[in-house]
């Protein structure tokens, strides 16, 4: 068990780190008042972020080329390639057990990320209004946090894993085994470095908020 513990606390501090961008803040902030009167308020978003937009990974007012704040855009469907790719490692549980473990944090971080929409909203509507300190999580979107980790460790299982399978094959198949190794690995490797362009793109030019302009 002291393996599983570590591993668990591992994961909580990199979660920890990632989640600073709105811990830190409020640990310096100098008027406490202003904190009180954000987690003394209803939960906020519940009508955007709703099941599919968590599972997906995809902010509800992004449009593709810009964020329209308020205003729910319909999911992209390369988004879907994230979860796709990341619950395939499921197919490689049996030669690592670690996939279980990262499945299951991606589905909770999914289901907490979706706030009190359905399935079982009341749960996050009950924690919110009753857990200390958890009505620091108005917006569910720090919960997305956890999603992102899960998602890229899973995706990295499954694109080492399937890169095994891709060579095995081909020993077996092709006497011309480089090339097609090469071709198959762009080929399933491309739909990600799309998807991480697509993000990475706007971010960089200030199409996703100033605050993210460097």
């Amino acid at each position: 068990y002291l393996t599983q513990l570590i591993q668990l606390a591992f994961s909580l501090g990199v979660v920890s780190l990632l989640s600073a961008f709105f811990i830190f803040p409020l640990l310096h902030a100098e008027n406490y008042s202003s904190i009180s009167g954000i987690t003394s308020q209803d939960l906020f978003g519940v009508q955007f972020y709703k099941l599919q937009y968590s599972i997906a990974l995809m902010q509800p007012y992004w449009n593709g080329e810009e964020l329209k704040v308020f205003f729910q855009q319909p999911i992209k469907f390369y988004f879907w390639v994230y979860p796709i790719f990341a619950f395939s490692a499921l197919f490689f549980a049996k030669k690592d057990k670690k996939i279980i473990y990262f499945s299951l944090i991606a589905i909770f971080g999914i289901f907490m990320g979706k706030s009190a929409n359905a399935p079982f909203g009341f749960v996050y509507s009950w924690l919110y209004y009753h857990l200390p300190f958890f009505n620091f999580f108005r917006e569910p979107l720090q919960w997305w946090v956890i999603i992102g980790f899960s998602y890229a460790v899973l995706i990295a299982y499954f694109f080492y894993y399937f890169y095994q399978e891709i060579e095995k094959l081909s020993k077996r198949k092709f006497p011309n085994r480089a090339f097609i190794n090469i071709f198959a690995k762009i080929l399933v490797t491309l739909p990600v470095i799309f998807l991480v362009l697509s993000i990475a793109i706007p971010a960089y030019d200030g199409r996703l908020g100033h605050g993210l302009n460097p």
